[in-house]
């Protein structure tokens, strides 16, 4: 069997890069978008059709890896008031958000290694008689061998990671008090976490973290709250998120959105990436962030279950009639051992319905698995034959989505990209 869809892995490591347009009276954009939430751990492969005419431009979403070019004064004049109380309100949060700096290993054109290093903001929001815990974003510290969070250019303290949900772009890392200056620990500050439900569009919203490098930490934007339950997708992982138009600039990333009583009801995460739209920024609900962050903090992970392929691709209406290939989820690669793999999915398979559901978008999938719990039993339909398109019936049971990190399998059950442990999480944790 043999589908005349082809995968661009050239693009595969570009996952935050900018999608161009390949322009043709027929063009396929295949972007691979790295870490969906089907699989666990898995690349998603999403197709555009795009017609002779390509004057038209679809909005991208960035992890606040653009610099902003709106005017937060213009914001702040957009509140009545607002400025009487601004200074008390940072004034609350002063010690509760700090600047988190990762350390990644690289090897250049020649081999040589080299350090590159990230940026990005982080909330204290736990702390017990031994450590204090701190939220990110998973995209912060995604890859990073050494975290640590940044004080002054003499100050820094280790940082380890208790663990991290990248379908919901969170993280929990935590210091060792025994670690930290008696003069940093006497400025540390718990963070009063609100109630994201009861914001309302118009409210002031404060947005505080560490743009554009270690120099402008606890930054402070102003501005309101533009939406509630927004839903953008990044990455391949669908987010329900509050927009605001303070500004979200790179390293914001992990920072507190706060409402006027110095609570933070939201997770700073992302931004339109456009540069004909300004004071577009998104922050992870708190009513969303909180029971991840207790869940990580209590276990090191979330279970969420999940099929077990590694990488598909979305194949929507228009590319399947270009094609003449069924509507549905192409598998490019099964992990190995998986329920997936159990069920006798193979690579090529086109993935059409779930539990009877048609499958049209990648949020549908993300849709039926979020009604089931791990050991669930799914049925899947899927077609084999390109010439008659005959369905097949399969039993999946599902599975957790970190027990599907164990390398892969190609066509002939070969496994691919296993390191020797079997694990690969790109997090360090103590």
């Amino acid at each position: 069997m043999d589908w005349d869809l082809e995968k661009d892995d050239g693009q595969k490591k570009a996952k935050k890069g900018k999608k161009k347009a390949l322009t043709a009276v027929v063009a396929v954009l295949i972007t691979i978008l790295v870490g969906g939430a089907i699989g666990g751990g898995i690349g998603v492969t999403t197709w555009y059709l795009n017609k002779e005419d390509s004057s038209s431009t679809s909005t991208g979403y960035s992890f606040a890896q653009n610099g902003y070019s709106g005017n937060s004064v213009q914001a702040l004049l957009s509140v009545p008031q607002a400025d009487s109380n601004i200074a008390d309100i940072c004034g609350k949060m002063e010690g509760s958000v700090v600047t988190v700096v990762t350390q990644i290993m690289m090897q250049n054109l020649f081999q040589a290694t080299q350090t590159a290093e990230g940026l990005g903001s982080g909330i204290i929001f736990e702390e017990d008689a031994d450590h204090v815990y701190i939220v990110t974003n998973a995209h912060v510290i995604e890859d990073a061998n050494t975290v640590y969070i940044y004080y002054n250019d003499t100050q820094s303290v280790p940082a380890y990671v208790r663990g991290a949900d990248t379908s919901a772009d969170l993280a929990v890392l935590y210091m060792k008090k025994s670690e930290i200056p008696e003069d940093i620990r006497a400025g540390i500050k718990v963070a009063t976490l609100g109630d994201s439900d009861a914001i309302r569009v118009g409210e002031l919203a404060i947005a505080i973290g560490s743009p554009e490098g270690k120099a402008f930490g606890n930054t402070v934007t102003v501005g309101c709250i533009s939406g509630t339950q927004r839903e953008i997708t990044v990455d391949g992982n669908s987010l329900k998120v509050i927009q605001t138009d303070a500004a979200i600039n790179p390293g914001n990333s992990g920072g507190a959105l706060v409402n006027a009583n110095a609570e933070v009801i939201g997770i700073n995460t992302a931004k339109i990436n456009d540069t004909e739209v300004e004071g577009m920024g998104f922050a992870i609900p708190m009513a969303v962030a909180k029971p991840i962050m207790e869940e990580l903090l209590d276990k090191g992970s979330v279970e969420r279950p999940a099929l077990g392929i590694s990488e598909y691709a979305l194949i929507p209406e228009a590319i399947a009639d270009a094609y003449h290939v069924p509507v549905g989820i192409m598998v490019y690669e099964v992990s190995r051992g998986s329920a997936a793999a159990d069920a006798g999915i193979r690579q090529g398979d086109i993935i059409t319905e779930i539990d009877g559901r048609d499958i049209t978008s990648l949020e549908t999938v993300t849709e039926i698995l979020s009604e089931h719990e791990v050991g669930d039993v799914v049925e899947v339909t899927l077609i084999r034959n390109r010439n008659t398109h005959e369905p097949i019936k399969v039993m999946l049971t599902l599975q957790n989505q970190e027990e599907t990190t164990g390398g892969t399998e190609d066509f002939w059950g070969r496994s691919e990209r296993e390191d020797d442990s079997g694990n690969r999480s790109p997090f360090t944790i103590e």
